[in-house]
């Protein structure tokens, strides 16, 4: 009976033969064992994807933490401030500075730069060349 059993589960949906009673019952089994299988291993990997999430976030937050910008002491940083700041005129009197592109308001590069974190934000307001040269547009004009 057991291989008889087994010869009908192993061509499951494969042929237009009916069933007998007992292979019904235990493909009917099988299938409620197979659904249950599934939902758990949904379980387990919506488990799986939520501490990956959390273990990608503590990563990514290591990184920034490491990000060489974080390891420059404040003295190399005030000296890129103020190089940021400056205007270069050109021999045809054309002049340029640094402009951020991603806004739609000219502000000034030192408002900018000590909006970043309260660490830039000490270093700028703790450089009174960098103000020297702050440069506002009226939006108007």
């Amino acid at each position: 009976m057991e291989s008889v059993l087994a010869n009908d589960l192993t061509t499951i949906g494969q042929s237009n033969h009916e069933c007998c009673k007992v292979a019904v019952h235990v493909i009917k089994q099988l299938e409620e064992a197979l659904e249950n299988e599934i939902n758990r291993l949904d379980e387990t990997i919506a488990r799986l994807c939520g501490k990956r999430d959390d273990l990608s976030q503590q990563l990514d937050k290591c990184m920034v933490a490491l990000a060489p910008h974080r390891r420059l002491p404040a003295d190399v940083l005030q000296y890129l401030f103020l190089i940021c700041t400056e205007v270069i005129v050109t021999e045809d009197g054309f002049s340029w500075g640094l402009f951020f592109p991603f806004s739609s308001i000219d502000i000034p590069v030192q408002i900018i730069l000590s909006h970043v974190c309260s660490f830039w934000r000490h270093i700028a307001l703790s450089t009174p060349s960098l103000w020297s040269s702050l440069r506002v547009i009226d939006p108007l004009r």
